[in-house]
């Protein structure tokens, strides 16, 4: 991949175990001035950037001389967490959809070692507003077979909170409003 005119490190880093010393990572001519920074054939920038500090370092150059950094294992990670952000990503429109389980699989689709505390913690909120939101929608259903109203305004008003996407529940909230209303006004 060329950026800019020059090789990004994703590709000198994937391909840099089959890069020859003095090898350019496009047209695979071979340079004996191992300093020089273009290609004499092709022109492409013998130079990258290395994945974990950005220092320039020859493309076949598969450790970084300043960091240390094994250019494929950085890759890898670099790689991982691309993925984990897009999952992340749509985790967060299901979120904002009231859409916890679809959330949940975004993010579950992240290998559990490569889960950064984000991920983490939304996970765990989904599961805590999936359980809080059934439990309640469970206590209201019972509360209106029963006539029960008296004390599940609040109740009501955290299930649109959490499932503000659910028609019923803001009916709901708005039955118990006029109701409480009609009643102070008395």
């Amino acid at each position: 991949a060329l950026a800019n005119g020059r090789a990004s490190s994703e590709t000198a880093s994937a391909d840099s175990d089959v890069i020859k010393e003095g090898e350019c990572p496009v047209c695979h001519a071979m340079h004996t001035n191992l300093s020089r920074k273009f290609c004499k054939k092709c022109g492409q920038s013998l130079r990258v950037d290395c994945l974990g500090c950005g220092t320039t370092m020859s493309s076949w150059e598969s450790i970084c001389g300043e960091c240390g950094g094994r250019q494929a294992d950085l890759h890898e990670r670099l790689v991982a967490l691309r993925f984990e952000e897009s999952c992340l990503l749509e985790a967060r429109e299901h979120f904002a959809a009231f859409d916890y389980p679809a959330a949940s699989r975004s993010l579950n689709a992240v290998p559990q070692d490569m889960r950064r505390e984000e991920t983490v913690r939304m996970l765990a909120d989904c599961s805590a507003r999936r359980e809080e939101s059934t439990h309640l929608i469970n206590k209201i259903v019972e509360c209106y077979k029963e006539k029960q109203f008296d004390g599940l305004l609040p109740v009501v008003r955290r299930a649109v909170e959490l499932r503000g996407d659910r028609e019923d529940l803001r009916q709901a909230l708005n039955q118990l409003t006029t109701r409480r209303d009609m009643r102070l006004s008395r």
